[in-house]
C-alpha cells in the first residue's frame, strides 16, 4: 500500500481501510477502544495509590494524575475510532491502561494488563509484517494461566472451581448437577478441563495447521465462561475474542453472486454492513442461493451472510457496544448465545459450504 493512500483514511468510525494499520488489526483496536468507552472503563482509571513503581504517587496531585490519565485515554480512543494517527493512538491508549496498572495495586488486573499490552504491541507492529509480538502475548496469556492453575493444589483437587461456582457465582446448573456426582468430581472435571483447554490454545497457536482450531477453542472457552458467570470480567471477554482478528487474512474484495429476481431487501441490508466497499455483487440467473465466493470456497445462503458479517466492522463494533450496554447477566447470556448460534448452526441446506476452487482456503495466517 502506498504511503499517500495509507495516510488518507476517512474519519468514518466504521471504516477500516486507508490507514497505516492493516484492517484486521485496526478492527481489533477499535473493538478495545469501543469497549473502554462503552463500558465506561475510562472512568475507573485510577489516581496513584500503592504504586508498583515508587514515586508515581509523588509526581503530581492525585486528582490531576487521574484526570489527565482519563482525558488522554478518552481522546486516544476517539482518535483511534475516527482513524486519526491510528498507530500512535493505539500506543497512547494502551499506555494509559498500563500506567494505570503500575500506578495502583488496587486497579491492577490481568485483563487490563492484557488490553494495554495488546494495544501497545499492535501499535508497534508494521503494516506488512504479521503481528508476531501480539500473537506471542496472546499465547503467553493462556500458557501462564494454565501453568498457574496446574501448580495450584486447589485447582488440582477441584476445590477452587467448586467453591467459586457454588459460593461466588451460584451457578444453577452446577448447583443442580454437582450433588449427583461424588464430592468434588464435577469440580475436578471443570478444573482439569480448563487447564487442558488453556494449554491447548497456547500451544496450538504456534502450529499453522492448528491455528483455526485454537482460535475456535478460544472463542468457545470465552463464551462458555460468560454463559457460566454472566460476566465479561471487565474487558477480558472483549479482548480475548477480538484477539482472533490478529490471525485473520482480511479480504480486498468479496464476490457475491445472487438471483436478481429475489432477495433485494437482504442485499440492501448487507450493504449497510460494508462501509469499506468490500462486497462486489454480481447478478446470476443460475444462482439459487445467495453465494459468497471466497478463499477457495462457496458459502451458500446463511453461511454467506454470516461470512459477510464476520468481515463487517459494523457487526463487530455494534455487538461490542450492545454487549457493553446490556444491563443484566441474562441479557448478556442471550446476546452471546445468539451470536454463537449464528456462527455454528448450519441452518440446513442454506448453510452449506462447498469447495469452489482447488486451492486451500486462506482465512487465517
Amino acid at each position: 500500500m502506498a504511503l499517500s493512500s495509507a495516510l488518507s483514511g476517512s474519519w468514518h468510525p466504521l471504516r477500516l481501510t486507508g490507514t497505516p494499520m492493516p484492517p484486521n488489526l485496526l478492527l481489533l483496536c477499535k473493538i478495545l477502544a469501543a469497549a473502554i468507552l462503552a463500558t465506561g472503563h475510562f472512568r475507573i482509571l485510577p489516581d496513584p495509590f500503592l504504586p508498583f513503581i515508587p514515586g508515581l504517587d509523588a509526581l503530581v496531585a492525585p486528582q490531576v494524575f487521574k484526570t489527565t490519565l482519563q482525558s488522554v485515554a478518552v481522546l486516544s480512543a476517539v482518535a483511534l475510532l475516527c482513524n486519526r494517527t491510528v498507530r500512535a493512538s493505539a500506543l497512547v491508549l494502551g499506555s494509559c491502561l498500563l500506567v494505570g496498572v503500575v500506578s495502583s495495586k488496587a486497579y491492577y488486573g490481568n485483563n487490563k494488563t492484557f488490553v494495554g499490552l495488546s494495544l501497545v504491541l499492535i501499535g508497534l507492529s508494521d503494516f506488512d509484517t504479521k503481528p508476531y509480538l501480539f500473537r506471542w502475548q496472546f499465547s503467553l496469556v493462556y500458557f501462564g494461566a494454565a501453568l498457574n492453575k496446574l501448580l495450584d493444589p486447589d485447582w488440582q483437587s477441584g476445590l477452587f472451581f467448586d467453591y467459586w461456582a457454588t459460593a461466588k457465582v451460584k451457578n444453577a446448573v452446577y448447583l443442580n448437577l454437582a450433588p449427583w456426582l461424588p464430592e468434588l468430581v464435577l469440580g475436578k472435571i471443570m478444573c482439569w478441563g480448563t487447564i487442558t483447554a488453556e494449554f491447548a490454545v497456547s500451544l496450538a497457536l504456534f502450529v499453522p495447521r492448528l491455528v483455526p482450531l485454537a482460535l475456535g477453542l478460544n472463542v468457545l472457552f470465552q463464551v462458555g465462561l460468560l454463559e457460566f458467570t454472566g460476566n465479561t470480567f471487565t474487558l477480558f471477554f472483549y479482548a480475548m475474542n477480538a484477539a482472533t482478528l490478529a490471525f485473520v487474512v482480511w479480504p480486498e474484495r468479496l464476490r457475491i453472486e445472487y438471483d436478481p429476481g429475489r432477495g433485494g431487501i437482504l442485499r440492501t441490508v448487507l450493504r449497510l454492513f460494508d462501509p469499506d466497499g468490500l462486497q462486489h455483487w454480481l447478478p446470476s440467473a443460475e444462482t439459487r442461493y445467495l453465494t459468497l465466493l471466497h478463499g477457495g470456497r462457496a458459502y451458500l445462503g446463511i453461511a454467506a451472510v454470516r461470512r459477510l458479517l464476520f468481515y463487517s466492522p459494523v457487526f463487530w463494533l455494534g455487538a461490542t457496544v450492545l454487549l457493553a450496554q446490556m444491563p443484566s447477566p441474562f441479557g448478556r447470556r442471550v446476546l452471546v448465545a445468539a451470536a454463537l448460534a449464528l456462527a455454528l448452526v448450519p441452518f440446513g441446506l442454506a448453510g452449506l459450504v462447498r469447495r469452489h476452487k482447488p486451492e486451500a482456503p486462506t482465512l487465517f495466517s
